[in-house]
Parts: structure tokens; sequence; C-alpha cells
């Protein structure tokens, strides 16, 4: 028994360690109104569709990291004895994303407090990691054939499609960067259902379920060493404190199909084709 939890083990740590990458992280500078930094101040994100915040201590030198936070949008807080406690949002977080939320204190009671509306988009200034983010409305609007949304990552500059996307073998037949195709990471909240004799994923997400994705081809952290390719990162859709969901049904058939430009000037009929994609989805 002991001797299979040994094995089992280092598999649990690896899972947990690629998980952690799946969720985005606020770090920054806490200082008072002449610059100069303030030690022990505590700083909150708290998700605004939820109400569920992590909270993290500056360190002697006035940084911050607060990690494990789910993509999404959120209230940042710092307050600190002796100064009025101030308010960072709506920041809105990417899949993997580290961003930057450096605040300056002001004098005052605690029980005042200052708001600051961050309206621009945050860089990625902690990280040297080159990402693109597709987010949830790409996902949803965005036309695509047999509604996979891996075939979106033809959206990043360097990915070139190696063909098309139509079985479990194909998911991962892109290119980035000129390197092979096939050698790419995709992962699904944090873990990596790839077939070992095909390298792609044995599962995508459908449409209804992702959140977003995100799609790193270059200056990979410790936890993605392993891909020769891309990273491709799955978020799926998380619950709020309200209940959402969706029944569909998507179809295609000969009637709603043009007829292609090879099949007209032989004269032929549209070829026939009926394919119904139909499903439910929920939240909450």
């Amino acid at each position: 028994m002991l001797h299979c939890l040994l094995r089992i083990l280092p598999l649990a740590l690896l899972a947990c360690s690629t998980l952690f990458g799946q969720t985005a992280q606020v770090t920054g500078t806490v200082t008072d109104s002449s610059g100069a930094v303030v030690v022990l101040a505590k700083v909150v994100a708290t998700n605004t569709a939820t109400g569920v915040g992590r909270e993290s201590t500056t360190n002697d030198r006035g940084n911050y990291l607060v990690t494990g936070l789910l993509p999404g949008r959120y209230e940042v807080t710092a307050e600190a004895a002796g100064f009025k406690q101030t308010k960072r949002g709506p920041v809105t977080l990417a899949i993997d994303q580290v961003a930057r939320v450096d605040f300056a204190l002001e004098v005052g009671g605690i029980v005042e407090s200052v708001s600051v509306q961050a309206t621009g988009v945050l860089l990625d200034a902690a990280t040297s990691t080159i990402a693109t983010v597709v987010e949830n409305r790409q996902v949803t609007e965005l036309p695509l054939s047999g509604r996979n949304p891996i075939a979106l990552v033809a959206l990043t500059p360097g990915v070139r499609i190696q063909g098309g996307f139509g079985g479990k073998g194909q998911w991962s037949n892109f290119s980035v960067n000129g390197g092979l195709a096939n050698a790419n990471t995709v992962l699904v909240e944090g873990l990596a259902l790839d077939y070992a004799q095909m390298n792609a994923p044995a599962y995508v997400p459908p449409v209804d379920a992702t959140q977003e994705f995100r799609i790193q081809t270059n200056n990979f952290s410790a936890e993605y060493g392993r891909s020769a390719g891309a990273v491709v990162n799955f978020s799926i859709k998380s619950g709020t404190n309200q209940l959402h969901g969706t029944a569909y049904n998507f179809l295609r058939n000969k009637s709603l199909d043009a007829n292609n430009f090879f099949q007209n000037r032989a004269g032929n009929r549209r070829a026939a084709l009926t394919q119904n994609q139909f499903g439910v989805s929920t939240s909450t």
C-alpha cells in the first residue's frame, strides 16, 4: 500500500502545480504619499461576481502577491493602520495572468476610503511570457466549423494550422513559430488530458463550457517547461451567485447549405448533410 502511495504522490504534486498555473495573480507595491513603502498592509482581491476574496500582506519592501484567483472581474483593496482604505477596480483578470496593481495610501482613518476606478487594460509586466488570450466573446461569437474552440488558436501571432480540427488526433495539429506540429500541450483546468501516442488532447471543452483560453508561445514558466511548442490553457466557466443555464441545438442540413463552386460547375446538386449538435449547460 505504501509503495502505491509513493508512486501516486509525484503525479498528484505535478497535477497540483499545473493547476496553480491556471489561476491568475495580482502583485504590486503599497506605498504612502511620499513614496515610502508600507509594511504589513493588507491587500484583498474580491471577485465581484461571487463575493469571494483572497488576501495577502505586504513584506518589508512593501510588496504583496495574491494568488489562486479565478479569471474574472475583481475589486482590489489595500488598507493599513493610520491610512485610508484604497480600492481599485474593476480589475479584469485573464487566465494565468499576473497583473500589477500598485497602491499609494493617503494618511487618514481606516474608516475613510479612496476609490479608484480602473478601466484600462492591465499590462502583464511581472512576467516575460509571450501569450494571447482568446476571450469568452470571441469563443461564443466567432464562426466555428464544428463548434470546436481550439480552432481559435489561429488568432495567435506565429500559429499556423496544419490542416483541420476534425478528429481527436487533429486537435493539437498546429505549428508555432515554425516549430513542429503536434508538439503542443493543451491543458483543461490545469490537467493535461493528452493521448500519449498522438500528443493530442483527449478532451477539449465545448463552446458553451469554455470561459476563455490562453496560448503561450514563448518564455514558459517552470510548470510548462515540458512543452516543445505552445501551451494552451482552457478555463471552464465557473459559477456565480445566480443560476445560469443554456439549452441549444445547432443544425446544419442540405436546405441551409450553399453548393460549392465545383459542384455547381459540374451541374451536381448539393451533397446531403445533416448535423445536429445539441446539449445543455448550467452553472451556479
